[in-house]
């Protein structure tokens, strides 16, 4: 698999920051449309063998969210320092892994919503 960053929801001047980033770090940065959101995230990278056993839904979000396909070290920490130097905050960033491949980019979106809801939680907790 080649190096890719999943772009959802981003407006234009994270879109920008993302893509000029990506670009000088060396991997390809894709805006997903809303029509792309009920597939795999592997047949959103043409994965078609991995693809084919995967869930399938109709799922809109409106979160901003980063998808990091196969970034080596440097274009990860490369791209996670560019867009906090750029002020370009995303909440919602994650690595493809073998476990979530499968899944839509709405439940991923859910997944990491209800991870950063638990965190937040816990830091209330402890205050």
């Amino acid at each position: 698999m080649t190096a890719t960053v999943l772009m959802f929801n981003l407006p234009g001047k994270k879109k920008r920051a993302v893509r000029v980033l990506s670009e000088s770090l060396g991997f390809a940065a894709r805006e997903m449309k809303p029509e792309d959101f009920g597939k795999s995230l592997a047949a959103l990278l043409g994965d078609e063998e991995a693809a084919s056993g995967a869930e399938a839904e109709e799922t809109a979000f409106a979160e901003e969210m980063l998808v990091l396909c196969d970034l080596d070290a440097g274009q990860f920490h490369g791209l996670l320092d560019g867009l906090q130097e750029a002020g370009a905050r995303i909440a919602l960033k994650a690595s493809l892994t073998d476990t979530n491949r499968g899944w839509t980019p709405g439940r991923l979106c859910r997944e990491l919503t209800a991870e950063r809801e638990a965190i937040e939680k816990l830091r209330r907790e402890r205050r």
